[in-house]
């Protein structure tokens, strides 16, 4: 039991760190952050490519999935290179998602409206202020991803003194 109150202690106290980290340095948190999904990249690209590799199964082998390792591996080398980079564009590669999943949204609230079906409006004005949404993404990106590591981090700040507060 108090193994498990240590492990416990140990977690909580991580995730308030981690998370005073993330409120205080957002910028150096994100660029952190972006190494590391670099190396998430190589390592399940390089598990993609030797499975296809050792798998002598011609069913369960495909030349996509070998594609895919080496896209994953390239990407996270790309990730590790150039974290600057890839902090400047992926709030624009967000964005234009997000505008893109809007106006998927609004055409199928429009013909849900053809369809008859009562609850078009919700659905259109959710799809106008994701629309909004990227939008504003797309204009304002540095500053609505820093505001986004800080919101991370007081959830992890919150978690931990929860943790903290549950092995109490």
């Amino acid at each position: 039991m108090k193994k498990i109150l240590k492990s416990t202690l140990f977690t909580a106290l991580i995730l308030i760190a981690l998370g005073i980290y993330m409120v205080l340095s957002p910028g150096a948190a994100l660029a952190n952050i972006i190494k590391i999904i670099g190396i998430a990249l190589i390592v399940a690209g390089a598990v993609t490519v030797l499975l296809y590799v050792f798998n002598k199964d011609s069913q369960s082998r495909s030349f996509t999935s070998l594609a895919t390792g080496i896209i994953l591996v390239i990407a996270g080398i790309v990730f590790l290179v150039k974290p600057g980079a890839i902090e400047k564009i992926f709030p624009t590669v967000v964005g234009i998602l997000v505008i893109v999943n809007g106006i998927m949204n609004l055409i199928a609230s429009l013909k849900a409206k053809k369809a008859g079906a009562p609850v078009w409006l919700v659905g259109l004005i959710l799809s106008v202020l994701t629309v909004a949404l990227g939008i504003l993404i797309l204009t304002q990106p540095l500053f609505l991803m820093n505001q986004i590591v800080r919101i991370v981090g007081i959830v992890l700040i919150i978690m931990g003194v929860s943790s903290l507060l549950a092995g109490a």
